[in-house]
Parts: C-alpha cells; sequence; structure tokens
C-alpha cells in the first residue's frame, strides 16, 4: 500500500515515533508491504510527521473539508486492450481476482481467460501473468487513530485536524488493519493496489 502524493513533500510516513526511519520506498512512493501467509489479519503502526519544524501541512484554501483527511482508496488497475505491460504491474480485470506480469510486452485486443488458481499462468498479447490470489478489496482495509480501537475500527479516513506540525513531538501515530478473507498467500510489494491518499492539503512554511 503506497502514500499517493506527489512529492517533494517534507511530511511523510515513519516507522517510528522519532521519524528516525521512513516506510520503504517501492515505485518513487514510500510503502507499508502487506503480505497474507493465509487467512489472517496483520495489523501495522506508522506514524505521519514531518523532522522539519518549521514546516507545517494545512488544508488548503480550496478545500470545503475543515481537516486534513487521510484516506484508504483504491489504485486504477483494470486491464487494457493494446497497452505497453511491465513485469511487476498489477491488473484486477474485474472478475474478483488480481494478476501479477511476470513478462512484459503488449496486451492482446481482447482479455485471455483468467485463471482464477493462485500460481497459474496465462498469456495475454506478448504479455504473460500469474494469478496473485483474490483482489485486494477497500472493504477488508480499517484505519486507527488510537491503538484501543485498532482491531475493531471499520473508519477509512482519518481527520488529521486541519493543521499538523513539523518535529518529531508533533508526530501521529496510525494503524492499518487488512484482512485476508483468503486462504492462498498474497502481497502488493510489487505494485501497490491500495492507496494511502490525502485530501486537498498544503504544505508551508510555520509562522
Amino acid at each position: 500500500m503506497e502514500q499517493n502524493m506527489s512529492y517533494p513533500l517534507k511530511f511523510k510516513f515513519y516507522v517510528d515515533e522519532e521519524l528516525a526511519q521512513e516506510v520503504q520506498w517501492r515505485n518513487g512512493f514510500p510503502t507499508l508491504p502487506i503480505a497474507y501467509k493465509d487467512a489472517e489479519t496483520v495489523i501495522y503502526k506508522f506514524y505521519v510527521g514531518c523532522r522539519d519544524m518549521s514546516r507545517e501541512l494545512a488544508v488548503d484554501s480550496s478545500n470545503p473539508d475543515t481537516n486534513i483527511k487521510l484516506m484508504l482508496a483504491e489504485a486504477a488497475q483494470a486491464w487494457q486492450a493494446n497497452v505497453a505491460v511491465t513485469a511487476g504491474s498489477m491488473v484486477q480485470p474485474g472478475n474478483g481476482f488480481m494478476y501479477r506480469c511476470i513478462s512484459s510486452g503488449i496486451s492482446g485486443s481482447t482479455q485471455p481467460v483468467w485463471p482464477t488458481v493462485h500460481g497459474q499462468g496465462v498469456a495475454d498479447g506478448t504479455v504473460r501473468y500469474v494469478c496473485a490470489g483474490v483482489a485486494w478489496d477497500i472493504s477488508n482495509m480499517f484505519l486507527s487513530q488510537s491503538e484501543e480501537f485498532a482491531t475493531t475500527s471499520t473508519a477509512k479516513v482519518a481527520n488529521l485536524g486541519p493543521v499538523l506540525d513539523g518535529g518529531a513531538e508533533f508526530a501521529v501515530p496510525l494503524w492499518l488493519r487488512a484482512v485476508n478473507p483468503n486462504t492462498s498467500s498474497q502481497n502488493d510489494n510489487n505494485a501497490p493496489i491500495m492507496h494511502l491518499a490525502w485530501n486537498k492539503v498544503i504544505e508551508r512554511e510555520n509562522i
């Protein structure tokens, strides 16, 4: 799961409250890797903050919201005809499963017959995919702003207030709960399908 936000931005995701270590980066974005070994629930704790005390994050003046919001969102991963596809990218053709490209190429003019067995491959034009399991569903992802409710929260949005101040002392802890109803192993490390997206915000000097 990646943070969907243009960079450079000094407010980032960290694994510690001292803001010493950023979450790992993939494909140019900070990413929370989600990997399941079986039908299970995993909870990730992370922090939102900025090391620079002279910066602050605020709601953009054109935003009708009064609070900064961090939201769960799905990435567009629909299948497309006759397009270049690179190895490692993911596609969800709408049959309830997701597929990882293992050989780059050009997709076909019509969709292939998609396999639904985990690990089974299929050719699509000159592209080759492998079934990566049941597709991620935003209904199985939840955010919490307290550890107490990390296992029970049904929220998809974290309201972070009108302004976030820079500096480690103002780091905001968040908990992401991801539920896998399927028994097969799954991960989205190579090409994140779910995003954490900001509403319209602006970073500025803290005055």
